[in-house]
């Protein structure tokens, strides 16, 4: 019984060693399992922060492409916008070329009714002049008294053949 009680013993030893190595397998589990949950509730909270990250970044995303849109429709209405107003400008370019055309034609036919209007002052300025002549002759004949009817003699004949009427005789002979 003795060599029984031996190797029982011996073998409650080994199986206390091995007992001991389990504990200390086990202790060494379970602070692996413990790193290993560590790491899992990290592992957790990083997806769970990418998941934040993710949802922040597609908002972001979003907001950009709305941008985007909203760039490209401003873009379009802008090149709208320009093109209206180059067509504009065109018009109003066309319409100063008109208008400064119609001012040289005004300029060429005020200077052309200038000149017109000049040499319309000159012939009526000699008009006038002509016109105080023939008004002075009027009144110098009016108010001399009719000069008595003289019979031409040989004086008569003489200035009738060189071109002289009875008006120019008696103006001679009141001389």
């Amino acid at each position: 019984m003795f060599a029984e009680a031996e190797a029982q013993t011996a073998r409650l030893a080994t199986l206390a060693t091995e007992l001991e190595s389990l504990r200390s397998a086990a202790a060494d589990s379970h602070g692996e399992l413990e790193a290993a949950r560590l790491l899992l509730i990290e592992a957790e909270e990083s997806r769970q922060a990418q998941k934040k990250v993710g949802a922040t970044l597609r908002g972001e995303v979003a907001s950009l492409r709305g941008a985007l849109t909203n760039a490209t429709q401003s873009r379009a209405s802008s090149e709208t916008l320009t093109r209206e107003h180059r067509a504009e400008i065109g018009s109003l370019r066309e319409a100063v070329a008109r208008a400064e055309e119609r001012q040289r034609e005004s300029e060429t036919t005020n200077a052309s009714l200038r000149s017109e209007i000049a040499s319309l002052k000159d012939e009526l300025a000699a008009a006038r002049d002509v016109g105080k002549a023939a008004i002075d002759a009027l009144r110098f004949e009016a108010a001399r008294p009719p000069p008595a009817r003289q019979r031409p003699g040989w004086r008569g004949t003489v200035l009738r053949r060189f071109g002289f009427g009875l008006r120019d005789q008696l103006l001679m002979a009141g001389q």
